[in-house]
């Protein structure tokens, strides 16, 4: 077992460059700037998972939506019939509003009596929301909204039985979602 002798043995540079490492991790997450939809509008806490919350409602918003245009897509096929889709996806859409970015960016060139030469750059930003008068309220102007990620899709139909079958449902679901083929099950309907 080693004793503290031992690690006095280490050079001080270890030490500082070990506390140092420490710090950061400890510390690093404190400049985090996104704004992200929760933020702006000022929800203090994620969805609960009860059927009046809005942000729920609009998740299962989007599960019934995908769902309802793969069945009218499915049940046009030939050999399938009566299909039933469930689509599962990971989260609602995400916001992206527009923000005013100002940046600065400043380098000094530095050398010392020896003549060793130290160049020293530092760089601020600042963001701040992009806001516009819309009938009488202030709305943040979006940038984008990103479509949520889908999990995997269930389907079960009549004519599923064929792989032929099971094979032409996985590709057009695949080509209608951009989904990977292993995140698509398929079963036969009884």
């Amino acid at each position: 077992m080693p004793s503290f002798r031992d690690f006095s043995k280490f050079p001080k540079w270890i030490w500082i460059v070990g506390i140092f490492g420490v710090f950061l991790m400890l510390f690093g997450s404190f400049g985090s700037t996104a704004i992200t939809d929760k933020q702006i509008r000022g929800a203090p806490a994620p969805a609960q998972a009860n059927p009046g919350n809005p942000e729920v409602d609009n998740f299962m918003s989007y599960e019934e939506t995908y769902n309802k245009q793969l069945e009218t897509m499915l049940n046009q096929l030939p050999g399938v019939s009566d299909a039933q889709v469930m689509v599962t996806i990971d989260s609602t859409a995400d916001v992206i509003y527009a923000q005013n970015l100002q940046s600065t960016k400043q380098t000094t060139n530095e050398s010392d009596k020896t003549g060793v030469q130290r160049t020293v750059t530092q760089s601020n930003q600042n963001g701040q929301l992009v806001i516009v008068h819309q009938n009488g309220n202030d709305v943040p102007v979006v940038e984008k909204k990103v479509m949520p990620k889908i999990r995997g899709v269930l389907v079960e139909a009549k004519g599923a039985e064929s792989a032929r079958v099971q094979e032409e449902i996985k590709n057009a679901i695949q080509g209608a979602l951009d989904i990977p083929i292993y995140k698509i099950s398929v079963l036969p309907k009884k």
